[in-house]
């Protein structure tokens, strides 16, 4: 019986042996592919960082080139309204040469208007806004 006993312990004993070693190499390939994948994660977030870094500057150029658009046409639009005021002034100006001097009773009744007068009346018909207060008629008192 002992001649029986002894190969089939040997192979139980081997088969144990062989199923730890088996169970180590597994973990042993098992770190290497973990290893190999944080490698491979690590240079895919260090690429992605990269991606975003040109994708940010490239962003920050179109919103740089789109805020020289937006304030070149602010000031041809700011151009525009002076040379319609400078249009205008002008206008007033030709009219007012072309009045001729009141006499001395009616220029004090109705004073010349000066230049800020004449200002705020080309911003109002231009801009459609009052730039002085209401007048009112005898009958309002305040």
């Amino acid at each position: 019986m002992n001649e029986v006993i002894y190969p089939v312990l040997t192979g139980l004993v081997g088969l144990i042996l062989g199923l730890i070693i088996a169970r180590f190499s597994e973990k042993s390939k098992a770190n290497k592919i973990l290893n190999a994948t944080k490698k491979e994660a690590k240079a895919l977030i260090k690429e992605a960082k990269v991606d975003s870094e040109v994708l940010k500057k490239d962003k920050i150029l179109q919103a740089k080139e789109k805020f020289i658009e937006l304030k070149s046409e602010h000031e041809k639009v700011i151009l525009s309204r002076e040379k319609k005021i400078s249009e205008i002034e002008k206008r007033t100006r030709d009219k007012e040469s072309q009045v001729q001097p009141c006499p001395a009773s009616n220029c004090s009744t109705h004073p010349q208007p000066n230049k800020k007068d004449k200002i705020s009346e080309t911003n109002s018909l231009m801009f459609g806004k009052r730039t002085s207060p209401p007048t009112f008629g005898p009958h309002w008192s305040l």
